[in-house]
């Protein structure tokens, strides 16, 4: 969709814009997939490499819960918790213990 487009979307009335997305939805797809999440970035992109023609519906940000307040920020605090406890504890592994500090 254009960005002229997107703009006028803004400025109809929901009625109004429900009947311009009725119009537009003549296209035909092998697969549509909705929810942009990690399961479904998946989907999504092995279809389209397989050759399928995909949809891909998401209200928000690509990449979903698991991306930004799941599985990647919880994987990162834990990495770092370890390495701060590590740093803490050096001397078990032969090193100068070291107090971590943000930059």
């Amino acid at each position: 969709m254009k960005l002229f487009e997107l703009m006028a979307l803004r400025l109809l009335p929901a009625r109004d814009r429900i009947h311009f997305y009725k119009k537009r939805m003549t296209e035909k797809y092998d697969l549509i997939v909705i929810g942009g999440g990690s399961a479904g970035l998946v989907a999504a992109g092995g279809s389209a490499i397989l050759g399928g023609r995909v949809a891909l519906i998401e209200k928000n940000l690509l990449g979903g819960d698991c991306l930004y307040t799941g599985c990647v920020p919880s994987k990162a605090l834990i990495k770092s918790a370890r390495f701060a406890h590590q740093m803490r504890h050096a001397e078990t592994y032969g090193f100068k213990a070291a107090e971590p500090a943000f930059l």
